[in-house]
């Protein structure tokens, strides 16, 4: 029922976070996790309550396939 992205918060993770989004089947919930993970951090070395706030908090992905 739901994709949530959870990738790295560099660059790197965000360009993997949107090529995923748009190559996913639609109609389909894809969400991120929340700003709360800081930019340029490691997932493996979050606590886990900031994880869990990055989990609860996330928010939708918008893909635009008009463009294809």
């Amino acid at each position: 029922e739901e994709v949530i992205i959870a990738t790295n918060p560099t660059i790197e993770g965000e360009v993997t976070a949107n090529y995923l989004a748009e190559h996913l089947p639609q109609p389909l919930r894809i969400s991120r996790l929340a700003s709360g993970v800081p930019i340029g951090s490691e997932l493996e070395y979050l606590n886990e309550n900031t994880l869990y706030q990055a989990l609860t908090q996330r928010k939708l992905v918008v893909v635009d396939h008009e463009g294809d």
